[in-house]
Parts: C-alpha cells; structure tokens; sequence
C-alpha cells in the first residue's frame, strides 16, 4: 500500500482518541475499580490479621500504626472508586449515545455486546448466529462509523472553539 494510499489512524489526524479507545473507556474503568476493590480487599485481611494478634505494648503500638494506615488506605481507595463509578457512568452514557447513532442495527447489537456487556468476538458471534469472521467485519464497519461521528463531532467543537477565540461570538 502506498503512503498516499494509506488511511492515517485517528490519532495521527487529529491526536483525538480512537474510536476503541473512545468506546473501551467503559471497560477500562470497571478494571480499575475491580481493581481497587481488590486492594481493599487485601488491605482489609491484613487489618483483620494486625487486629487479631495479642502481643506486648511495644508490638500493640506498631500494630496499631499499621492498621491506621490500611485503614486511611481503605478509605482513600473507596474515594477513588466513587469517582471512577460516577465517571464510568458518565462513560456509559456517553458510549450509549454514540452507539444509538449507528444506523446499523446489528452493528449497534455489536458493538453494546463488544463494549458494554464485554464479550469477545467468538461469544458475540455465538449470540448472534455469525461466524466470528462476519461479527469482526461488522464491527469494523461499526467501528468506522463510530470514527465518522467522532471526527464530526471533533470537527464542530473546533469551529466553535475557533469561532469564540476569534471574537466572533459575543
């Protein structure tokens, strides 16, 4: 393929985030909360464990020091975890909106299999009586319609923000 040929990815055009990116963010936030409550779990066995040893005052104290922290940890992971939740809410949402602009139907189907209940393409192929083959050529073509509506949307939040840097708007 030649270099004229060959169709720049999104974030060489525009340093925007690519279509997967755009509609993997649901995912990835529900592996870092996953992620964070896992943490919490082990700091919570470790402060079971620092609370349940009976030793001398000296040990008391350390043991007391330590399981303040895994406490102010806990704490401080379950604040995290709040705003990621409300954050991937947010993300939802706004994945939901860009899918439901997909004219496509079964590229719609697709791609909420593919994004937001995270299946892969075999079990969305199974789902859906396609073979996997036929399930990644959707979603590619999916995908591709995501990158349009993107790129569209990119396009306007840059004029208005041309236009209002420009003291055209008052």
């Amino acid at each position: 393929m030649t270099e004229e040929n060959r169709r720049p990815h999104r974030e060489e055009k525009t340093g925007q985030r690519t279509p997967k990116e755009f509609l993997a963010k649901y995912r990835d936030l529900g592996q870092s909360i996953d992620a964070k409550n896992q943490q919490i779990l082990e700091l919570r066995t470790q402060a079971v464990r620092l609370g349940s040893s009976n030793f001398g005052s000296r040990v008391q104290h350390t043991r007391n020091d330590r399981m303040s922290r895994a406490v102010a940890e806990i704490i401080d992971l379950m604040g995290e975890i709040e705003v990621e939740v409300l954050r991937r809410k947010t993300a939802m949402q706004e994945i939901e909106r860009a899918i439901e602009q997909v004219e496509d139907g079964v590229q719609r189907e697709v791609l909420r299999w593919r994004y937001l209940t995270n299946l892969n393409m075999e079990e969305i192929a199974g789902k859906m009586g396609y073979s996997r083959m036929q399930v990644s050529r959707i979603h590619g073509r999916a995908l591709e319609a995501i990158r349009s509506m993107l790129e569209q949307k990119s396009g306007e939040e840059t004029e208005k923000a041309e236009i209002s840097g420009n003291g055209w708007e008052e």
